[in-house]
Order: structure tokens, then C-alpha cells, then sequence
């Protein structure tokens, strides 16, 4: 995995695989949030997680969008032309 985030080139430190990563993924969850919602609005309230913070599933959709755009975004800053 740490060789993924150093660029063959100039041997330099990269972040735009774990942007890349982090905005997928980030979106992905906020998508099966969404679909959730227009399915079963009901099961918005039930907990993810368990253990520790008891974190809802429409407060995970809630963090998860701002978390995809702004990675998306700085992966654009970076000028990253994967999408």
C-alpha cells in the first residue's frame, strides 16, 4: 500500500490515490444511504456502528458527501484526470 503513494518518477510522497480512494468510496456509501432512504426511510435512524459513538445511518450519508466532494475536489486541484 505505501508504494502506491510514491510516484515511480520523482520517488515523491503522492495523495492522489487515497483521494482517489477516499472519494469512491465516500461516494459509494453516500449513494447506499441514499438508496436506503428511498427504500426504507425507517431504517434511517438505526445505528452503524455499535461500539463506541453510537453513529446513525443518515448522519454516516451526512458526512459522507461533503467527504466525496471535497476529495474530489482536491483531486482536481491536483489535476488528476482518472473520472
Amino acid at each position: 500500500m505505501g508504494e502506491a503513494l510514491v510516484c515511480k518518477n520523482c520517488g515523491k510522497l503522492s495523495v492522489r490515490p487515497a483521494l482517489q480512494c477516499l472519494s469512491r468510496y465516500a461516494l459509494l456509501a453516500w449513494l447506499y444511504v441514499a438508496i436506503v432512504a428511498a427504500l426504507r426511510p425507517v431504517a434511517l435512524s438505526r445505528p452503524v456502528v455499535h461500539i463506541g459513538c453510537p453513529l446513525r445511518l443518515d448522519t454516516f450519508g451526512e458526512v459522507c458527501f461533503p467527504v466525496a466532494v471535497v476529495a474530489y475536489l482536491a483531486q482536481a486541484a491536483l489535476g488528476s484526470r482518472q473520472w
